[in-house]
């Protein structure tokens, strides 16, 4: 019975549920949990799945040129950024509030990957990037 389920899950696309599923009956942890606390814990993996996908997705589609994230950040005192600044920025209210974010600087000093960064983190967030 459960090979028939977990290959009814892996034609409905619920792949993220068919690993936990799966996961759970390979290890025998399936008599730890209630009946509702198994059927959250699959619906919590499966829904995490495919928010990574989306994601990843996005990030894919937006084609970024450098893979970049706002933890990678040198925030160095020669570079003369704002942490703060930066941060705030990170956390994408210009895109909710429809503004620009004008980056500049001399040749190589990471403006690129400063855009990349913030690029990643809007895609994170749940908006589209091109």
């Amino acid at each position: 019975m459960n090979e028939i389920t977990t290959t009814k899950m892996k034609q409905m696309k619920l792949y993220g549920m068919h690993n936990a599923f799966k996961t759970a009956i390979e290890s025998g942890k399936t008599d730890h949990y209630t009946l509702d606390q198994f059927i959250a814990m699959l619906i919590d993996a499966e829904w995490d799945e495919r928010h990574n996908r989306r994601i990843e997705r996005s990030i894919k589609n937006a084609r970024f040129h450098y893979k970049s994230n706002i933890e990678n950040i040198n925030f160095d005192a020669s570079r003369n950024l704002d942490r703060n600044q930066v941060l705030r920025l990170a956390a994408c209210d210009f895109v909710e509030k429809n503004q620009n974010v004008l980056i500049t600087g001399s040749t190589g000093v990471g403006k690129s990957f400063l855009g990349t960064a913030l690029g990643y983190q809007a895609c994170i967030q749940g908006y589209k990037v091109s």
